[in-house]
């Protein structure tokens, strides 16, 4: 019965690998054109209808961009990975799949920040600033300049990383996973800290660097599961 189930884990992990490959390489190209064509039409006139926003409005975007920086969330996700290991622990009853997720969470986040952050220097898009007319199409490389770290946005790319792994655990909160980092990479562009096509750029760089974290984490489950 074990050898009739190995060919089927086989093909299952050689179509995990290709969707992924298909991915690695499909995604990129769509997002350069979909960001293009964003920045393009996109970046100016939906600076200038969030500027028109009510001001409560803007507060809870603020709010929300606060809680959601980088930093924050990193955090909370070392923290979860903890305290579920340590619960379990101390309780008696292991939660692998929960631990799982926030492991694959924490590492994506990682993963894409770093990337992210080597994009934001290499690229060195300005900021939305009035110094240079909301210009969208300023860069200046490796300039050090905070100003020109925009594109992609960081936090963009996290909610969609954490959006990716919660979403392949639990289909079912699908929608408010979406809602969540959606709006989280709205309220950049709300506190006009990012142009939309940072934050479009954010959530494929996400949304890919989660999607070869969870291939890579489920190969390895599945190669493991075949030796034993």
């Amino acid at each position: 019965m074990q050898h009739l189930c190995i060919p089927q884990d086989i093909k299952s992990m050689e179509n995990q690998t290709s969707r992924t490959r298909m991915q690695t390489v499909c995604l990129p190209l769509f997002g350069a054109t979909i960001c293009f064509v964003t920045m393009r039409f996109f970046d100016r006139a939906t600076l200038f209808a969030v500027r028109e926003m009510p001001e409560a409005t803007k507060d809870v975007f603020m709010h929300l961009s606060y809680w959601t920086e980088p930093s924050k969330a990193l955090t909370a996700m070392a923290m979860a990975v903890v305290l579920t290991a340590l619960s379990s622990s101390v309780s008696g009853f292991p939660r692998p799949t929960l631990l799982k997720l926030f492991v694959l969470s924490l590492v994506s986040c990682v993963f894409v920040l770093c990337f992210v952050l080597l994009a934001k220097t290499s690229i060195g898009r300005e900021r939305p600033l009035p110094s240079s007319g909301f210009d969208p199409f300023v860069f200046a490389p490796f300039s050090g300049s905070e100003a020109f770290e925009s594109f992609p946005s960081a936090q963009a790319a996290i909610a969609a990383a954490i959006c990716y792994c919660f979403m392949l655990r639990y289909p079912s909160c699908r929608p408010l996973a979406l809602v969540l980092m959606v709006s989280v990479g709205l309220s950049r562009v709300v506190i006009e800290r990012h142009w939309i096509s940072d934050v479009v750029a954010g959530w494929l760089v996400g949304w890919l660097g989660a999607a070869v974290i969870c291939a890579l984490a489920q190969n390895r489950c599945a190669k493991q599961k075949l030796h034993r």
